[in-house]
């Protein structure tokens, strides 16, 4: 079995990010300086995570086949990822440059620019869990017909889009594993 390891990888770049917007907006809220050296240090290995995770998807990407409905998916991940490496490079450099804990008087913008780059990784999140879980992509199963890897279901009701979706997904019958 072969182990994509931007699947693996990218989870940390995911995690450690917002984590360090966590700190420093928990430092500047409660006035809180250690929480200041932990942002810094998970923006650090965030950046490194970035940077595998981004290498890992190039490799991955020339190893896996991409049905045409998967296509558009990929392109809008990679797009995401590529603007929130170089929105985190910005961050990285900015706070280096600054010379600071945070930079200064440009403290606000600067977490501005951090929460809208966690936006992007969460939506980039989104569409790279759409490549594996709708379309299969690096999924054992990859190269059978069907590139949908959604749970097995027996009827899937239709409904009107004024009905509850909750009341619909009560009805859903899933196929036993035995």
């Amino acid at each position: 079995m072969e182990i994509y390891w931007h699947q693996v990888i990218v989870h940390f770049a995911v995690t450690l990010f917002p984590l360090s917007v966590f700190f420093d907006i928990i430092a500047l809220s409660f006035k809180r300086p250690k929480h200041l050296f932990a942002a810094w240090i998970t923006l650090i290995l965030s950046g490194i995570a970035l940077l595998a995770a981004v290498a890992t998807g190039l490799l991955t990407k020339t190893n896996l086949s991409f049905p045409p409905p998967a296509k558009s998916a990929l392109e809008i991940h990679q797009t995401l990822a590529l603007i929130n490496v170089a929105l985190v490079f910005i961050l990285l450099f900015w706070r280096i440059r600054s010379r600071e804990n945070l930079p200064g008087k440009w403290k606000w913008p600067y977490i501005l620019i951090s929460v809208i780059a966690v936006i992007l990784i969460l939506l980039g999140g989104f569409y790279g869990g759409k490549l594996v879980h709708y379309h299969g992509i690096g999924k054992a199963d990859q190269n059978t017909t069907d590139h949908h890897s959604a749970p097995i279901i027996e009827d899937i009701p239709s409904f009107p889009a004024d009905d509850n979706p909750f009341q619909a997904a009560d009805s859903i019958r899933y196929k036993s594993s035995d």
